[in-house]
């Protein structure tokens, strides 16, 4: 029945792709001549002639740029969009596993052909991303670091999951293609959310400007969590061996046991200073941040401070019992012993159990008051949602003792509560790089889960 279901799955995904690879490729032409998109044309049909070519819409805001766009930029993005979309449509059969069982040799060529295609879209990617400024990318900021982020990890999962099969390490290939191809859909996705979202909010008159706005704050982190999903369902044609995340891991772990000790300090650093954030709200004037924001904002966030306090000290009581007792539980699992003493995870997952709760009472305080309006509150949404996914993975993994993927998840729920941290980083950078506090809220948010 699962072996059915996951193959149901990738059927649906390879046709969504070849359908999506035709509007891609059509772009070079779309671009150089008075024609329409066709995915223009059919978010009027299913949305709205407004949302499709109104104020607000992406047509309306980068038509003109790209008529006018300089001829090398439009043949490095043209070049771009049809790699790409020929990549994904010959890469979802790769996954099914008839394709590699029947067809061996097939299967390695076209992984071959692929991973050509792949790289010299990106490289296109890159330099059409270096030579165009960020105000004339449609989304402005955030897309463009979030296609920054695109990129960049899309680049590293290939060439690591070549690396791997090149090694004979089989296992370690198949999950890191899995994350490759999945960063690699989050293209066709975002025109996927923007038509069901445009569908959903139509009587609230939302505009493709703001569905994509609230889709960048969880694209990234749907197809990872989905990637992880995948290789769930998946489990026992992978029981042969550790997938990368846990061998690269372990092997971390027990070759450097200071270096386990420094993490474990960061942990209860990360801990303290999530506490910290509350107290010197209460002690300030509802927003510690007020010297370096407008005032509005400032006004906004206050509001959220008041009247969703008891959601920030829900989230940092979760944060610091994460950062102090998963690092001692993950230790536990990586130190040789064959059955996981599960006694010790009480404090992980109690930990993230709080954060889930404080991060879907955020997700309703920044909504209505916060930086980020319904990007804000997606974005805790979200993380809230994806913590839940992975902890329920968990628990099946428990109850089977199934230790490879106890140690996959608990390293999953790990780094999805340490993204507070890990956005704050990402959002002094962008501060310092000049942008306002809404567009780094949001670049950082779209970069930080990821």
């Amino acid at each position: 029945m699962r072996r059915a279901f996951v193959g149901s799955l990738w059927l649906v995904m390879a046709i969504s792709c070849v359908v999506f690879a035709w509007t891609a490729a059509e772009f070079y032409w779309v671009a150089t001549s008075d024609s329409t998109a066709t995915y223009a044309e059919v978010l009027s049909v299913v949305v709205s002639e407004e949302f499709a070519f109104g104020a607000g819409s992406g047509w309306e805001q980068m038509s003109p740029y790209w008529k006018n766009m300089p001829a090398f930029n439009q043949v490095v993005l043209g070049v771009h969009a049809v790699l790409a979309s020929l990549a994904l449509a010959i890469g979802s059969p790769q996954f099914l596993p008839v394709v590699r069982r029947r067809w061996p040799h097939w299967h390695r060529q076209l992984g071959r052909l692929y991973a050509v295609l792949v790289m010299v879209s990106m490289v296109c990617a890159f330099v059409y991303l270096i030579v165009t400024p960020m105000d004339k990318i449609y989304g402005g900021a955030p897309f463009a670091i979030g296609l920054w982020g695109i990129a960049v990890l899309t680049t590293y999962t290939l060439v690591a999951a070549v690396v791997h099969i090149i090694r004979g390490e089989v296992v370690q290939h198949r999950t890191t293609m899995v994350l490759n191809f999945a960063v690699m859909l989050i293209a066709p996705l975002l025109r996927f959310w923007w038509m069901f979202l445009g569908r959903v909010f139509r009587d609230q008159g939302i505009d493709q400007a703001t569905a994509h706005v609230a889709v960048l704050m969880f694209l990234g982190l749907q197809v990872i969590v989905g990637a992880i999903v995948v290789l769930h369902l998946q489990s026992d044609s992978l029981a042969s061996g550790d997938t990368a995340l846990v061998s690269n891991v372990r092997a971390w772990f027990l070759a450097h046991r200071l270096q386990w000790m420094v993490a474990l300090g960061c942990g209860g650093l990360i801990a303290v200073g999530a506490c910290m954030v509350p107290i010197l709200a209460v002690r300030g004037d509802g927003d510690i941040f007020a010297a370096t924001r407008a005032p509005v904002l400032a006004l906004r966030d206050a509001e959220v401070y008041a009247t969703h306090w008891v959601f920030f000290w829900l989230r940092s009581l979760g944060l610091a019992l994460v950062g102090v007792g998963a690092l001692g539980w993950i230790g536990h699992l990586f130190d040789g012993q064959e059955r996981a003493q599960l006694g010790r995870a009480a404090p992980f997952l109690v930990g993230n159990v709080l954060t889930i709760t404080g991060w879907i009472g955020l997700a309703h305080g920044f909504g209505a008051n916060g930086v980020g309006g319904v990007g804000g509150a997606v974005f805790h949404l979200s993380l809230a949602a994806a913590v839940l996914v992975i902890l329920a993975l968990w628990i099946q993994a428990s109850r089977k003792q199934n230790l490879r993927q106890l140690k996959e998840m608990s390293l999953h729920l790990f780094a999805l509560c340490m993204t507070p941290a890990t956005q704050l980083v990402a959002m002094s950078m962008f501060l310092g790089a000049g942008f306002d506090w809404t567009a780094a809220f949001l670049s950082s948010a779209v970069l930080a889960p990821t």
